[in-house]
């Protein structure tokens, strides 16, 4: 796992709706907590100030709604900002393409930070985190899926 500058965890709807609304997935209490244990590995021993957003190692949510720190599973809440949550609505199917409330996409987040690998970890391993692999290629960033944290595949 190379978690070092130029790499960046994206996480697509890993939020409430899906760990304990309806539709609630199988097994996304493992997942989310899979990703946390990624989150950890990533940044142990990290250097700088956390509220400055380049001196850390860049964890971005990307939603159905604006993925706010309310509606995250518990585990994930200290780890969402609002620079880097991004909507999936208003027609932008893209990930990529994805907008936070300042109104950039993610790609142009990315292309900011300097990131070229870019991990994916999504309640849905089969389309969700497939589909974010190639709308990321499409612009230019290597996708890797986290399938450890990719494992509810069914409601």
């Amino acid at each position: 796992m190379k978690t070092d500058r130029g790499t960046a965890l994206v996480i697509i709807d890993m939020h409430n709706d899906f760990t304990d609304g309806s539709p609630a997935c199988r097994h996304t209490e493992e997942s989310v907590s899979r990703a946390v244990r990624f989150i950890d590995k990533a940044t142990a021993g990290q250097h700088g100030d956390e509220a400055e957003i380049l001196d850390t190692f860049p964890i971005l949510f990307v939603g159905g709604s604006m993925a706010h720190e309310a509606e995250m599973p518990d585990p994930l809440k200290p780890y969402v900002s609002e620079e880097l949550s991004f909507n999936t609505e208003n027609g932008k199917l893209s990930v990529a393409d994805a907008a936070n409330t300042a109104g950039q996409s993610l790609s142009e987040v990315l292309e900011l930070l300097d990131i070229n690998d870019v991990y994916i970890c999504c309640i849905d391993s089969g389309q969700y985190a497939n589909q974010a692999i190639g709308d990321l290629k499409k612009v230019g960033f290597n996708g890797i899926i986290l399938t450890d944290a990719c494992i509810a595949t069914g409601f």
